[in-house]
């Protein structure tokens, strides 16, 4: 066992964080890549954890039980990272139900060889509790290199021809999973097969970048589609953590400044305190609202308010670019946007400004009459996060609610704001 214990907490700490992105996903696992995804987490979280309790385990049958476990929980990783890598960011024609079934095979034969001696010969307990590994162990290497290996093809391969958010979102999974990937196979995989037991620590530190670049991939390009989920997560305990420093500020006022929360003084006091909480919730939950959407729905901003904006910015200027310049500037500033693209003209349209979009894309798809008949159609803003909601109050058809999120999740399009003139959509 680790004298300090010091490194098996912050491995305890990070399991926690990994599960709560494991019941964000849970939330919205209704594909099969989503699914698959779930339970590469569920690895990770028994990876990391499983080492953290081996580690300050001083009982030598529960030392054994945290061995198997974490070596079951990285068996685990390989096979869904090797699936999941045939199916995102679309189902490749291989990956049918027979090949699906038959690359679980691996797993459920090393399940039961690493309850084995011939896989855990011995454990012995000291500073370090060290494994001595047997020659299903040269077995259970190989595999797991090959499908390390052939996901990561298959994810950078996926890489190069995709575009839009799918590449973004390819490319965060990759950089987080390939650096946390190799660190854990290095020191997890290749230094116990040379004896080296005492560094098995360091690859679960560093499953926290694979953490935070799939949190930043979830954010900011819509990975997995749990932004909703996110959102009220962050609103909800955010409001929770003010409630709970409320209340011990409250308490500890009453202890310390009137002996008991019962005393008159201290009723007395609630008289005060209660306007003050009622005002500080009452900001706390704005300010969380605001944070909230710039993060995770910019498009949900008031559009009220940068309509406002706009119309007391426009009426200054009737030059086209000082037009353009008047709207990218408004929407920036009250939507919190970094990408942004204005495209004027009728019938055929042309790009007045493009900020972080490749304007190619956004002419070919603005030039589809099935495009802009769908934004005519609607007269207000077409929001790609409110076509992720069913609603009964939109105008829209099935397969035009359909091809519109496929269009604007292909080019990372958040919102459109049509300009109409006379019924007719000119930018």
């Amino acid at each position: 066992m680790n004298n300090s214990g010091t490194i098996e907490y912050l491995l305890i700490i990070e399991a926690i964080l990994e599960f709560v992105l494991f019941l964000l996903v849970l939330k919205q696992s209704r594909t099969l890549e989503n699914k698959i995804y779930l339970w590469f987490i569920v690895g990770v979280i028994g990876w990391v954890s499983g080492i953290a309790f081996f580690r300050l385990s001083t009982i030598l049958i529960l030392t054994h039980l945290w061995a198997i476990f974490y070596y079951i929980s990285a068996a685990l990783i390989a096979t869904t990272l090797f699936q999941f890598s045939f199916l995102f960011p679309k189902r490749r024609t291989i990956f049918t139900k027979t090949f699906f079934l038959s690359s679980f095979l691996p797993l459920i034969f090393f399940i039961f060889a690493i309850n084995t001696k011939y896989f855990i010969k011995d454990i012995a307990l000291g500073t370090t509790n060290i494994v001595s590994l047997g020659i299903l162990y040269n077995f259970y290497g190989l595999w797991f290199i090959s499908y390390f290996l052939v996901a990561f093809v298959n994810l950078f391969r996926n890489y190069l021809i995709s575009s839009g958010a799918v590449k973004l979102q390819l490319k965060y999974f990759l950089l987080g999973t390939l650096f946390s990937g190799v660190v854990g196979v290095f020191f997890n995989l290749l230094l116990p097969w040379v004896g080296n037991y005492e560094l098995i620590w360091i690859g679960p530190i560093f499953s926290i970048i694979w953490l935070a670049f799939i949190t930043y991939a979830i954010t900011r390009h819509r990975l997995m589609d749990i932004r909703f989920i996110i959102r009220k997560f962050v609103f909800y305990f955010g409001l929770g953590i003010f409630i709970f420093i409320a209340y011990y500020i409250v308490a500890w006022v009453d202890e310390n400044m009137f002996v008991g929360q019962y005393t008159i003084g201290a009723l007395l006091s609630a008289l005060v305190m209660a306007p003050l909480f009622l005002l500080g919730f009452f900001y706390t939950a704005r300010a969380l609202r605001r944070i909230a959407n710039k993060y995770f729905f910019t498009s949900l901003y008031d559009y009220q308010e940068t309509m406002n904006n706009f119309a007391r910015s426009i009426s200054a200027t009737l030059n086209l670019n000082e037009v353009v310049n008047v709207i990218v500037d408004t929407i920036k500033k009250t939507m919190w946007v970094d990408n942004i693209a204005v495209l004027v003209g009728e019938g055929a349209y042309r790009p007045v400004r493009v900020e972080g979009f490749q304007a190619s894309d956004l002419l070919h798809i603005a030039n589809k009459p099935s495009c802009r008949n769908i934004i005519s159609s609607l007269k207000r803003p077409l929001v790609y996060d409110e076509l992720l909601v069913p609603s009964k109050e939109t105008s829209l058809s099935p397969e035009n609610i359909n091809y519109a999120k496929e269009q604007m999740f292909r080019l990372s399009i958040a919102v459109v704001l049509p300009l109409m003139a006379k019924g007719n959509l000119i930018a």
